[in-house]
């Protein structure tokens, strides 16, 4: 499954960011499928689905907790045959095939183009996992709120935990501060989007110095996520 458009959600819409010099607008979101009789075209950007975003990060300015200046978006699709599928409520479906060409202009091989592929996915998933891990601290931040509210040795320990999860969360986000979007930049989500950034600069096989950068990069992932698992895994007090 390459991406799954339907009728529900809030569709496209286009937002308004305040770049370095002027507004830029980007259309976020995604298609929607029309349920209304007759003949309708749904547009896909031959993109793999983005990377996920914890709720806040890359949002307005009252709601932002941190801003990801890389590249969060999945790669495109590799040229080959492909199977467009319609499917409606009561169970029809229909199928079509169709073929992903290779602009004529491009002189990388399919080896070369699988190679920037496979390294997008890998990152993107990895964004994707730390912002998981995000939106989940954060729920867990306010569970360990609520039990300090409540106080006691349940309290206690909760305020302990807080620290330890707010030590890691700060790591994979700016917990806890407010600025402009330097100051909210969450590093590692950051580092990643930048290697996306830097391969699909180009129709190529990934520059020499991705590949070290991505396992630089994955002996931290590894081990923030790991501690990241355990506190969240560990009650908040025996009961």
């Amino acid at each position: 499954m390459v991406r799954t458009f339907t009728s529900s959600g809030p569709g496209t819409k286009d937002e308004v960011f305040q770049a370095m010099r002027e507004p830029t607008v980007t259309v976020v979101g995604e298609p929607t499928v029309s349920t209304a009789a007759g003949m309708h075209r749904l547009v896909w950007d031959l993109h793999y689905p983005p990377a996920y975003l914890a709720p806040g990060v890359n949002e307005g300015i009252g709601e932002r907790i941190s801003v990801v200046t890389g590249d969060t978006d999945g790669p495109y699709a590799l040229p080959g045959t492909y199977t467009a599928t319609l499917r409606t409520a009561d169970g029809w479906s229909q199928s079509q095939t169709f073929d992903v060409v290779m602009d004529p202009r491009i002189t990388s091989t399919f080896t070369e183009l699988k190679e920037t592929f496979d390294l997008a996915i890998l990152a993107r998933d990895r964004i994707t996992n730390i912002q998981l891990g995000v939106a989940r601290g954060l729920a867990r931040l306010e569970e360990l709120g609520a039990a300090i509210a409540r106080g006691g040795a349940e309290g206690q320990e909760a305020s302990r935990q807080k620290t330890e999860l707010e030590a890691v969360l700060g790591k994979l986000y700016k917990h806890g501060l407010t600025g402009d979007h330097a100051d909210l930049r969450p590093q590692l989500t950051t580092d990643y989007a930048n290697i996306l950034t830097l391969i699909y600069g180009a129709d190529t096989r990934p520059t020499s110095n991705a590949y070290p950068r991505m396992e630089e990069l994955d002996v931290r992932y590894q081990d923030l996520m790991s501690t990241l698992a355990r506190l969240l895994e560990r009650p908040i007090a025996d009961r």
